[in-house]
């Protein structure tokens, strides 16, 4: 992400995140020092690459598991002026063969309590939602660091 600043792209990037669970209730997390928080393993979806197969990519470079995307769950735009920015995220919870492990040495994956990593996790609309129990999938926009929108995919009708 920071090299697509440094070149002054222009343009919206896609990327793609795993929600993944251990049979014990921990999430697999990441640190990314950048942020100075946990954030969601996955990564940038290349040209011509479906978000799906982008996950199983990805994992299958970081963390050597093979994941299977089951059930889109957040989508969540991030737009900031400065430096510029533009760039939208699926977070899809994956079911996962094989033991995570780190492959790529910016890549610290970790298992984590949610309760423990919660405050600590980007985006936190995201993190309030999981450490709820998730259910909706919801779209959420941030921009230049605020929430604007927390919209649920399809509105429920109120009975009278």
């Amino acid at each position: 992400m920071v090299w697509l600043r440094r070149r002054g792209r222009r343009g919206v990037t896609v990327r793609a995140r795993c929600i993944i669970r251990s049979g014990d209730g921990k999430i697999l997390v990441q640190w990314d020092p950048q942020r100075n928080s946990y954030i969601l393993p996955g990564g940038r979806v290349e040209f011509e690459e479906s978000i799906p197969i982008c996950l199983v990519r990805e994992m299958k470079e970081e963390a050597g598991i093979e994941v299977r995307p089951r059930r889109l769950s957040y989508i969540v735009e991030v737009v900031e002026s400065s430096p510029p920015l533009h760039e939208i995220i699926f977070f899809i919870e994956c079911d996962y063969q094989g033991t995570p492990r780190s492959l790529n040495r910016y890549v610290k994956l970790e298992w984590k309590d949610l309760e423990e990593v919660k405050d600590s996790l980007w985006p936190q609309p995201v993190a309030e939602r999981l450490a709820n129990g998730g259910g909706e999938v919801y779209y959420i926009a941030l921009v230049d660091g605020s929430v604007r929108f927390i919209l649920p995919a399809k509105r429920r009708e109120e009975s009278a």
